[in-house]
């Protein structure tokens, strides 16, 4: 069923940013707007030199909790895809958007919510994890494309692996 609350993890507070590839912060943010059927995020980050901001938001079009898939209005950064599509991939959020030649993926991870192939500005996609600071080593899963990279890699173990 399709509602963002079972994709998402805690969006209270000052939120940590966490780009996986690092395991570290590299900024803070805030969620704003969110229901079941939206949530917009917005930060600072500095990572590889670089500062800069990042923003994100989506809204399920259809506003129906039994839907698997459907339309979506995503904003990356600014820019918005008023035609994306979502849908519903296990314990995932797959998410296809004009804006980005990666599917986004987004779900629960600890007490935060994991959104992998995200494009960073001036950057290429990464993996982050957003959620609060205490939480990040505390459950928070590994990001989806370590998992997809594992399937085919024996030492991250079939648990892992069975994930996707």
């Amino acid at each position: 069923m399709a509602t963002l609350s079972q994709f998402i993890g805690q969006t209270s507070g000052i939120l940590e940013i966490y780009l996986y590839a690092l395991s570290e912060s590299i900024g803070t943010g805030t969620a704003s707007g969110v229901t079941d059927f939206a949530l917009s995020f917005s930060g600072n980050y500095t990572v590889f030199g670089s500062s800069g901001q990042i923003s994100f938001s989506i809204a399920l079009s259809d506003q129906d909790p039994s839907s698997t898939s459907g339309y979506c209005t995503v904003s990356v950064d600014g820019n918005t895809d008023d035609n994306a599509t979502y849908a519903v991939d296990g314990e995932y959020l797959a998410i296809t958007t004009s804006l980005q030649a990666d599917v986004i993926y987004v779900y629960v991870s600890g007490d935060g919510t994991g959104i992998d192939d995200i494009i960073i500005p001036g950057h290429d996609s990464h993996d982050i994890w957003i959620g609060p600071d205490s939480s990040v080593l505390n459950g928070a899963s590994t990001s989806l494309r370590t998992v997809k990279e594992s399937e085919n890699n024996p030492q991250y173990g079939e648990d892992q692996a069975e994930r996707y």
